[in-house]
């Protein structure tokens, strides 16, 4: 990819489906919490830091919620979905482990550092990114703030013309979006099509990388 000197990998619903293992739990929870959880709520916080997700709660709902409890609750449920639940989708490694070769790799997620630490160890992602940044860095805000991606874009000393994210969720590609960043919506059979037609290009497979290079080429040029 001409230009391009780094590529940005969300974690949740890129790297895995982890949103199909994630919600049902969730929902239970926050149905139970709030009384009265809706959808549209649930699509609203889908790529929020935990301390965006509190104060959603707090403000909408008017409960008195520390936000010690919601992130013990929330550690208990990520060590199920990252140590146990979730699985690669397929040919994301191999695509990742290609581009590696010819630019930087960072995996850039509003999950906290505690979240993605579960899933690295599982699938030894210290071996695959260059850098792995968490909602934790920009102090809990996440996407679709642009920091997290002004950060990102930061460590890799890089301008946002040579870098390429890919999201999956409204909030992800909004993200990056504001930071300037050419975006690849990653169409994963879970979330909406209409949601990630708001990225520049969007694709549904990791496993036809020459493909996807010459459609990220092809609207940079």
């Amino acid at each position: 990819m001409k230009n391009i000197n780094v590529i940005f990998f969300d974690m949740d619903g890129v790297l895995f489906n982890s949103e199909e293992i994630w919600h049902p739990l969730e929902n239970e929870y926050l149905n139970k919490l709030t009384g009265n959880w809706s959808k549209e709520d649930m699509e609203n916080v889908i790529g929020m830091h935990i301390k965006d997700i509190h104060e959603y709660i707090k403000q909408k709902f008017n409960i008195k919620l520390t936000f010690r409890d919601l992130d013990e609750k929330y550690l208990e449920m990520a060590n199920f979905v990252y140590g146990k639940g979730v699985e690669l989708f397929p040919g994301v490694m191999e695509f990742i482990k290609k581009i590696k070769k010819e630019h930087k790799v960072f995996l850039v997620s509003s999950s906290t550092r505690k979240w993605i630490d579960i899933a690295s160890k599982r699938f030894e992602f210290n071996k695959c990114f260059d850098e792995i940044i968490s909602g934790d860095d920009v102090y809990g805000k996440g996407k679709p703030l642009p920091d997290i991606y002004n950060l990102a874009l930061d460590k890799a000393n890089v301008s946002a013309n040579e870098a390429v994210a890919i999201e999956d969720s409204y909030n992800g590609i909004i993200s990056a979006k504001r930071a300037g960043i050419f975006t690849v919506g990653f169409y994963n059979g879970y979330n909406k099509m209409k949601t990630v037609k708001q990225a520049h290009i969007v694709i549904d497979s990791f496993e036809n990388i020459d493909f996807i290079k010459e459609m990220i080429n092809e609207k940079i040029r």
